[in-house]
This record gives C-alpha cells, sequence and structure tokens, in this order.
C-alpha cells in the first residue's frame, strides 16, 4: 500500500509542477525557467489565482476523487459526481470545456452514467490513479470504476478504453517492475477504438530523438491521439530518470497536466521516483491534505 501512496503522491507533484506552464506552447518560453522547483503559473490565462504548490483543476479533481474514496472506501459513481459538481459551484479556476458540458447535463437531471461530453481529452483518464488504493489486486474492479469515473466526463470511447488500457499497465506494473511487460499486458486486452498498438508504436519510434523535438512533433495539445503517444513515448523514454522525465515534460510545453498525472503515477512505482518525493513535497501547498487522506487507506 506504501508503493502505491507514493505513486499517487507523485502524481498530484507532477500536475503541481505541471501547473507553472500549463498550456504554454512555446518551448522557448518554457526554457528560460528552472523547473527543479514547483512554480506559479507563468501566465494567467488559465490558472489566473493559482500560487506554486497548488494543483491544476485536473488534479483538484483527481483529489475529488480521493476524497470520494477515503470516505465512502469504495468507488460510488454518485458520491463522486455529487463531491466532482461541488468542486465547481465557487471555482475560481479554469473550467474546461468537458466540464462546462458535464456541468450543463447535470443541470438538465442527467445522472454520472450519462453526463460525459465527447470531449477526447486525455486528462478524463488521467484522474483514476487514487482508485488503485482500494482495487490494486482486482484489475477488473479498477477497470470498470476507471471507466465509469473516465466517462462521467469524457465519454469519448477512446478516452475511456485509454482509462482501461493505464489501468491494466499500473496493475502490472504493482506485480513486476518492467515497463515492457506492463504495456506488453496492457495490449493484452483487445480494444475497439483505442489504437494502443499503433499509438505505442509511434511512440517508440522517436525514442532516439530529444524530447522537446518529440512532444512538438508528436502533439502538444490535450486530444487523445497527441497526448496518448506523447506521454508514452516520455514514459519509455524516461523510466528510469524520472525527474529528468516529469521537467521534459513541462518544458514539452501543452498540456503538460494531464502527462503529468500519468507519468507521476508510474515514475512513482520505481525507486527513483519515490526519491523525487522529498525534492518537491516540501513545496506542495495541499501536502498535509493529502496525507491525511492517503492515511485513511
Amino acid at each position: 500500500m506504501s508503493q502505491i501512496k507514493e505513486a499517487i503522491t507523485l502524481s498530484f507533484l507532477a500536475d503541481s509542477l505541471a501547473l507553472g506552464g500549463h498550456w504554454i506552447y512555446d518551448q522557448k518560453v518554457l526554457k528560460k525557467h528552472s523547473w527543479e522547483h514547483l512554480q506559479a503559473p507563468l501566465i494567467k490565462d488559465f490558472h489566473p489565482h493559482k500560487q506554486a504548490g497548488e494543483l491544476t483543476h485536473y488534479g483538484d479533481q483527481t483529489l475529488v476523487l480521493l476524497q470520494s474514496l477515503a470516505e465512502k472506501k469504495e468507488f460510488d459513481l454518485q458520491d463522486f459526481a455529487l463531491k466532482w459538481q461541488n468542486l465547481f459551484l465557487d471555482y475560481s479556476d479554469y473550467i474546461d470545456h468537458a466540464t462546462r458540458i458535464s456541468l450543463d447535463n447535470f443541470k438538465l437531471g442527467w445522472g454520472p452514467e450519462d453526463s460525459g461530453s465527447m470531449m477526447n481529452d486525455l486528462a478524463g483518464a488521467a484522474r483514476i490513479f487514487p482508485l488503485f488504493l482500494l482495487y490494486a489486486r482486482d484489475l477488473e474492479v479498477l477497470e470498470e470504476a476507471a471507466q465509469a469515473q473516465t466517462a462521467m466526463t469524457h465519454k469519448h470511447e477512446q478516452v475511456v478504453e485509454a482509462s482501461s488500457f493505464l489501468s491494466r499497465v499500473g496493475f502490472a506494473l504493482l506485480q513486476n517492475p518492467d515497463l515492457e511487460k506492463a504495456l506488453e499486458f496492457g495490449l493484452e486486452k483487445e480494444f475497439t477504438y483505442l489504437p494502443a498498438k499503433k499509438w505505442l508504436e509511434k511512440a517508440r519510434a522517436h525514442l532516439d530523438l530529444p524530447a522537446d523535438q518529440v512532444l512538438l512533433k508528436l502533439g502538444q495539445t490535450c486530444h487523445i491521439d497527441e497526448a496518448f503517444p506523447a506521454t508514452l513515448y516520455l514514459l519509455l523514454k524516461f523510466f528510469t530518470t524520472p525527474k529528468q522525465g516529469l521537467i521534459a515534460n513541462v518544458l514539452g510545453g501543452g498540456d503538460s497536466a494531464a502527462r503529468g498525472l500519468i507519468l507521476g503515477f508510474f515514475f512513482g512505482l520505481t525507486p527513483k521516483g519515490k526519491e523525487l518525493l522529498s525534492l518537491w513535497l516540501p513545496e506542495f501547498k495541499l501536502a498535509a491534505t493529502l496525507k491525511s487522506l492517503l492515511d485513511q487507506f
């Protein structure tokens, strides 16, 4: 359990690290700054009131999932949906398009099984990792919960299936910290909509190139056809050097927060990933809140 808690902690820290450069696409701007420490947003367009050490709106939503799991001791979609909606009652940070659509659907009386937008942002699947606290030994339930929490806001078929793939990779890594075998296990499932094998091959084909160039080539946006292969590239490239990987993720630009939540969890399952907790956790403003929630498992 401690291994999972450490990985979840690094997932949140990776989101917080990404906050400083989130949705900045100009890599030259990002390279002017050091990313050894958590920073406040360099521009105020998307996160006008956030401070260094806080979370993006993706991280905030993931924290809501963790709060629901801690209270209910199970994944309760109705409870998660209620807490998720309450988060946005007086929210001063950016509210993305998928969230706005889902909130509107809830206001129309739709339930959480139907409320999701058809946006194809990887971020919907990037929230799943707190589920490992309860279901790390039950892959079937883990996948079902991951898909349900994802579809609540992103019912695009590729995003929902991406949550299943990520669940399988994490499940395998907890059994054996061999990334290649974990990715193979992820691909053992036959996906109807997610071209996971194709996108993994695309990521592998760029491993000899520098990360900044690859992110420009694969795509910096939140859309899954760009974000999924870009995340896999960073995972493969930096699995044994996670600090460089999380910094390279920020320097790559664009939607680094969704990529960061995923990379942080997987990197956190490695010995070198755990070492990063002492680097960034003292700067994390929600450290006490996170510890209190994790201590309930």
